[in-house]
């Protein structure tokens, strides 16, 4: 198989159960659609420890180069991730909108 699937953020917000169980109803979807990887915008709006909840139940990885813990310079996610598909070698770098 050589598709490389992507979720570029907005995923949990923005519908009822999104906002009702705040993003926690869509991460056995998420999970079943088998992800290489995402980045986030609206995942942030339940809070930075709401969405670290969610992430950690993921099956791959959220990538954002350009998101630090406060008053550090420790990023909070990788920012980058490599999926091999074909024989090939494709990097993926994300990059979180803020809200």
């Amino acid at each position: 198989d050589a598709v490389i699937a992507l979720d570029n953020g907005d995923t949990i917000h923005g519908t009822f159960i999104a906002v009702n169980s705040k993003g926690e109803a869509l991460v056995p979807i998420l999970n079943a659609l088998a992800f290489d990887s995402m980045t986030a915008h609206w995942e942030f709006a339940y809070g930075p420890d709401n969405f670290r909840r969610i992430v950690d139940k993921l099956d791959f990885p959220m990538l954002a180069i350009n998101c630090y813990k406060k008053f550090t310079d420790r990023l909070v996610f990788p920012p980058f991730h490599i999926v091999e598909r074909g024989g090939l070698r494709v990097g993926v770098i994300g990059i979180a909108s803020n809200i």
